[in-house]
């Protein structure tokens, strides 16, 4: 028989073979924190995180690009950025779990070291980050040095070489060179970039009325029409030009977005457009390049002063003096406050701005005329505001003509005035220099030279209501030319119905000629800081109705004897209560009422004429015989 061998325990069986690296798991191990930087970048977590990173810039400069030229909405651009950002964390979990091998993706644990080609896909990995990084390296170089200068898309075509003319309204003759800028659309999300694209068309109009030859319709004409941008041969022959600009503005964050095009507006046809992606610093240059290349398609040759000056390199003081510009448009005492304000804090910002120093005086210069604040603030800040504009820039004519205004109106000085306006005019002038110079001759008695130059404001500038108010109130009211002044009054509310004064001076004519219901309905109609409540004493007391008159005077005496006491005079000098008159007189003239100087030849004054007093008070103010 065999021997039996001695029975044994069975060994247990033999674990299989473990080829994972001993610590590392599929999730995060726990491993002492230098080991753990170290399995970070023996599976590339890092270089993912470099490449993830580079990519996610390229791509995002390019969406930014397509952003501008497609016109993406921007809730698009920050939604592309929140997807990057997420994305980041998930690249490099991904990393860390996963691995490339020969036969494709696996996790990191299921790999044999054998099997890894963590090095070989390192390699990769970093040439992958030497090519990205070549390519933002690229992009950086051409976006600071070339994009950013000659980012435009452009067409031009040149004009028919013969058109037929437009006719133009109220003498305005149309020419071949003659251009009117229309306000800028607000194409940002929120559409609270308004005074940013108005700002553009102004200076983009301004620069053009520096081109020699060519006839530029003011602002304050073509943006009346901004609702009827989709008729431009109408807005042509409305404004008497050939030409029309249109815009469009887009803004986000740092980035602008600014098209032009010039419209033909004989044919309707595009005669050049153009499309400029820029940093926000860079507004100025892109309003350069759009008038360059405006005047260049109407083959005009630029004048040897073209281009941007008085401006601000500062991108917040620029924003903010252009909200100041809107505010002053608003020809209100609200208005020219907040103007004031908001030119100021464009100072603040940049104290060498001298255009936020020259806006600064036009608000001032704009209350102190209304008599909306007392003369002796409103005038003495325009001043100190027009001499420091001056002091930054002595080319800027407008505050020569705001220095002649101010020596009219407020210190009565009729050859400082001039003086002044001569010098605006030798600078270049413009429409408010015109302005000036008309209201000097007719304080002058000059009236035919008035007239004549505010015809020629009107003839650049034909939907400005305050011109056609200050031609009847000024000249036609004073010279007795009363049916003349009532239709300037009128076309006047056809433009701006809400235009402050108008019915006052308005109810005027119609009282000169007699037509004292007409009157009334004019006076009442009227605003209360505007001279309703004086106008409407004056009607009532040539209506024969003495107590309604009285009435109206004791309230127009509480509204009005601090600031604007000459009113109450031409009240009671209409009435032919001389003592009273002279009384209220002295009192403007102790206040020095902005409304003085125009005392003589008004109509309602008649009643003073001749009075010894009355001739000795006018000599106080310098008036001319």
């Amino acid at each position: 028989m065999a021997e039996e061998q001695p029975k044994t325990a069975p060994s247990p069986p033999s674990p299989a073979p473990d080829h994972r690296v001993p610590g590392h798991h599929h999730g995060l191990p726990e491993l002492l924190p230098f080991k753990f930087f170290h399995e970070l970048k023996r599976r590339n977590v890092g270089r993912v995180a470099i490449l993830y990173t580079m990519i996610s810039y390229v791509a995002l400069e390019a969406f930014e690009l397509f952003f501008h030229l497609l016109e993406i909405p921007a809730w698009a651009g920050r939604a592309a950025v929140l997807v990057v950002v997420l994305g980041f964390p998930a690249a490099l979990i991904f990393a860390w779990v996963y691995e490339i091998t020969p036969e494709g993706l696996k996790p990191t644990e299921e790999v044999p070291p054998q099997r890894s080609i963590r090095v070989q896909t390192g390699r990769k990995l970093d040439r992958a980050i030497i090519a990205v990084l070549v390519i933002a390296l690229t992009y950086f170089v051409v976006d600071k040095f070339w994009l950013s200068k000659h980012a435009t898309t452009e067409q031009t075509s040149a004009p028919p070489a013969s058109a037929p003319a437009v006719a133009s309204p109220a003498g305005t003759a149309t020419t071949d060179k003659s251009i009117a800028v229309l306000p800028f659309v607000d194409l940002s999300e929120k559409k609270d970039q308004q005074y940013f694209a108005d700002g553009i068309a102004v200076a983009v109009l301004d620069l053009l009325a520096r081109v020699p030859g060519l006839r530029v319709v003011a602002h304050n004409s073509s943006f009346q029409l901004k609702n009827k941008a989709d008729d431009l041969k109408a807005v042509g022959a409305e404004l008497g030009a050939t030409y029309v600009v249109q815009g469009s503005v887009g803004r986000s964050g740092d980035q602008i977005r600014v098209a032009a095009q010039l419209i033909d507006t004989r044919d309707g046809s595009q005669r050049w457009s153009s499309t400029y992606n820029r940093k926000s610093g860079d507004i100025f240059e892109v309003q350069d390049a759009i008038a360059a290349n405006l005047a260049r398609t109407m083959q005009l040759t630029l004048g040897s002063d073209f281009g941007s000056r008085s401006s601000t390199s500062n991108a917040a003081a620029y924003d903010v003096y252009l909200r100041g510009l809107q505010a002053l448009d608003k020809w209100s005492k609200a208005g020219a406050e907040e103007a004031a304000g908001d030119l100021q804090q464009a100072l603040s910002l940049d104290p060498n701005f001298a255009l936020a120093a020259l806006g600064r005086a036009k608000a001032y210069r704009m209350l102190g005329v209304n008599v909306w604040l007392p003369a002796a603030v409103a005038f003495e800040q325009a001043r100190k505001a027009a001499d420091l504009a001056l002091r930054l820039d002595a080319q800027l004519s407008e505050a020569h003509a705001v220095l002649g205004e101010i020596a009219l109106t407020y210190d009565w000085n009729l050859a400082l005035a001039d003086r002044e306006i001569s010098q605006a005019t030798k600078l270049g002038g413009g429409i408010e220099t015109l302005q000036a110079a008309a209201r000097l001759a007719a304080v002058n008695n000059r009236w035919a030279q008035a007239t004549e130059l505010f015809q020629t404001a009107l003839a650049a500038d034909p939907l400005n209501a305050n011109l056609y108010v200050l031609l009847a109130w000024g000249v036609e009211l004073r010279s007795g030319q009363f049916a003349e002044a009532e239709a300037d009054f009128r076309r006047a509310l056809e433009i701006s119905p809400g235009y402050g004064s108008a019915r006052w001076t308005l109810g005027q004519a119609l009282l000169f000629q007699n037509r004292l219901d007409e009157a009334l309905d004019a006076m009442q109609h009227e605003s209360p800081d505007n001279g309703q409540l004086e106008g409407t004493s004056i009607v009532y007391y040539a209506m024969g109705k003495k107590k309604q008159s009285d009435e109206w005077l004791k309230r127009a005496i509480t509204h009005d004897s601090v600031l604007y006491p000459s009113a109450i005079a031409k009240v009671f000098a209409y009435r032919g209560e001389r003592e009273q008159a002279m009384k209220w007189l002295e009192k403007a003239f102790a206040v020095k009422d902005g409304d003085l100087y125009f005392l003589k030849h008004e109509p309602l004054m008649k009643n003073l004429e001749g009075d010894p007093r009355y001739v000795a008070f006018l000599a106080k103010l310098n008036m001319p015989e």
